[in-house]
């Protein structure tokens, strides 16, 4: 196949989209994101997953989640990865967190051998679904972030509400029961997709992001715990402009439905996007960005994303050209 990438992540063949469940665990970066196992258009979403030891050379794995569950109605959505501390044990699990296509319910999937370094099986536990849609959110609910724990020790998520709501908060203090606490942040809009909310390194500020109007916006500023209240929601105040203000975009070309992660192992932000086209003859559709580092631009109010470092093993040969005159 002529059009085949081979430094963007993405199926054999079939459809893609959303990148979900991010993360660095036990030596290997995981992706896993939306798949279509029938066809090169959208539908049946199931996720797919592949391991990579640099982010550079990206090995196939086997589907990772199937709609095989009465509440996976209408297919899997989008979600993300949190790797939780097991009180019992003291083991480091990764829980894949994941919505479902009639907007009904959040779910948490656990590796089926921990030990294996691949984490090539996925298994959903039997007190699962972990959310019901809260009975005011109308509209929308999907695509829950990476959970964080708070200064209190409890767990906090976000998940895109519809009807202006943004972002809805839900806590736990045990990654198992969950209580709807209210709106996070919003700024209109209509239904926020696949947002995002972390710490941006070494840096007191934090980045919202939400997917809206086909575009991934994002606002920097101050995060404000609510521990005096446990049952009401944190909040979020902008410094810079808010969502959908100001020509704040992650990208201004066909970059949609993003998802970050921490990586440990850089100690930095990472980014990856979705990019949507089908070349005419090809039996695939779509394809992931290159990862991105985020960082804090020196105002403090906007930010900068770059290639991670590791593309320069990429680069063959350099060379220069000098006194060169460009007419145009």
């Amino acid at each position: 196949d002529y059009f085949y990438t081979h430094f963007h992540a993405q199926p054999l063949k079939n459809w893609l989209n959303d990148p979900n469940g991010l993360m660095y665990f036990a030596g290997k970066y995981h992706l896993f994101f939306q798949y279509n196992p029938n066809s090169y258009s959208w539908g049946d979403m199931h996720w797919y997953h592949m391991v990579s030891d640099d982010m550079l050379h990206w090995e196939h794995l086997p589907v990772a989640l199937a709609p095989d569950h009465d509440y996976d109605c209408g297919g899997i959505f989008s979600g993300s990865a949190t790797v939780v501390r097991n009180a019992t044990t003291g083991q480091d699990v990764p829980v894949l967190t994941y919505s479902v296509a009639c907007g009904k319910a959040i779910v948490n999937v656990v590796p089926a051998d921990i030990t294996d370094p691949k984490l090539v099986q996925w298994t959903k536990p039997d007190f699962n679904p972990v959310i019901p849609v809260p009975p005011s959110v109308t509209g929308g609910f999907r695509d829950p972030t990476t959970a964080w724990q708070g200064k209190d020790g409890v767990w906090r998520l976000l998940v895109g509400c519809g009807n202006d709501i943004g972002t809805c908060q839900f806590k736990s203090k045990d990654f198992t029961h969950w209580t709807y606490v209210g709106a996070f942040h919003s700024n209109g809009g209509g239904m926020w997709e696949c947002p995002d909310f972390f710490n941006i390194p070494g840096t007191s500020s934090y980045l919202l992001k939400a997917s809206v109007s086909s575009k991934d916006w994002w606002a920097l500023g101050d995060y404000h715990e609510n521990t005096e209240e446990p049952l009401r929601a944190d909040s979020f105040v902008p410094r810079s402009g808010d969502i959908l203000e100001g020509g704040q975009l992650y990208d201004y070309g066909q970059f949609y439905a993003s998802k970050a992660f921490y990586d440990p192992k850089g100690k930095r932000q990472i980014l990856i996007g979705w990019v949507s086209y089908h070349c005419a003859g090809t039996d695939w559709s779509g394809v992931q960005t290159f990862p991105r580092t985020v960082e804090l631009d020196p105002s403090g109010l906007s930010i900068v994303t770059n290639p991670i470092k590791e593309i320069e093993r990429l680069r063959a040969s350099t060379g220069s050209e000098a006194n060169v005159v460009v007419k145009g």
